[in-house]
């Protein structure tokens, strides 16, 4: 499974001019150029799905009246030489922020890109190909609830599972539109949790790069209870699987087989303190942890997660998902 780094975007032009990239197939009314801004590395990267957020008159100009259609439709992205890009609509609101996956062939920090709207031709005449395609799993979570939807294309939706997943899995608002609510307290009254079914059927694995926005609640801080945020274990004890999780003595672990962690990363204060964004790689036996897009910690020869066929879990409490 793998997910993305989410990143910032700077809108500086907006206007009616033929000075624009000219989509083919694609007339416009007005367009808006973009600026990639908040990506401090070095090297480009290839492929990458960008977030752009929209709303009256940010970027300068736009008004969601200019558009034909009530679900943005006619609405279109290109690079500076008119080609279009792969993207999706996430979230469309047009009484406040709606909110728009892009992905660039090749990002840097000032890296530009065009968004064009107005022209009552769908912008999926420029490009249809899906920003995620080259991923495993990608939930948004922009549900009201019920089961999430999988945009990788790979048919992953992550279902509502648990005792109690028809009252704690809920929809509640995160750092990008929404999030989802998994157990709110130990036990098996309280069990909540999403799951993936289907994930093994095209054999990922147990070698993936994963990540996502997590929050931790401030009454579990106060809990000897570990919270779950990626896992494929029946118990920590297991000798099959591998989980990720945060531990109330503030430490992020990742395990493989049994209990031995494959990386502790100590000082990780959770519990009340808002969103924070997670990025773990691993490889069976390595693994690398990244908070907020700076490098925590890493661990080389860990024990090897062994296959087990189950399902993917997201969220809920250990020894006590499910999964």
């Amino acid at each position: 499974m793998k997910r993305f780094v989410l990143l910032a975007l700077a809108a500086f032009a907006a206007v009616s001019d033929a000075a624009l990239p000219r989509p083919i197939g694609f007339s416009f009314a007005k367009g808006a150029k973009f600026a990639v801004a908040g990506y401090s590395g070095s090297v480009p990267l290839t492929g990458f799905p960008v977030l752009v957020r929209v709303r009256a008159n940010s970027p300068e100009g736009f008004s969601y009246a200019d558009l034909s259609s009530s679900t943005g439709a006619d609405l279109c992205f290109v690079d500076m030489d008119g080609t279009g890009l792969p993207f999706e609509i996430d979230t469309w609101d047009a009484s406040g922020e709606s909110l728009v996956w892009v992905r660039l062939p090749s990002m840097t920090n000032g890296a530009e890109f065009v968004m064009c709207w107005g022209g009552g031709t769908s912008g999926k005449a420029v490009c249809n190909e899906s920003p995620f395609s080259g991923y495993v799993g990608v939930w948004h979570m922009s549900e009201a609830g019920g089961t999430v939807a999988d945009s990788s294309g790979n048919g992953f939706a992550a279902t509502p599972s648990g005792t109690a997943a028809a009252t704690n899995c809920v929809a509640v608002t995160g750092p990008v539109g929404n999030g989802r609510q998994c157990s709110t307290a130990l036990g098996a009254a309280n069990l909540s949790y999403l799951s993936v079914p289907s994930y093994d059927s095209k054999s990922v694995g147990d070698t993936f790069a994963v990540s996502g926005w997590v929050s931790i609640g401030s009454e579990q801080a106060g809990n000897d209870n570990d919270a779950r945020l990626f896992s494929r274990k029946e118990n920590y004890q297991n000798a099959h699987g591998w989980e990720v999780l945060w531990k109330t003595g503030k430490e992020i672990r990742v395990r493989g087989a049994a209990s031995g962690d494959n990386i502790k990363v100590t000082g990780r204060d959770y519990g009340g303190k808002g969103w924070k964004h997670v990025f773990i790689v691993y490889d069976g036996k390595d693994s690398v942890f990244y908070e907020d897009g700076d490098r925590k910690g890493s661990k080389t020869g860990g024990t090897a997660a062994s296959e087990n066929g189950r399902p993917l879990a997201i969220g809920g409490y250990a020894n006590d998902n499910g999964s």
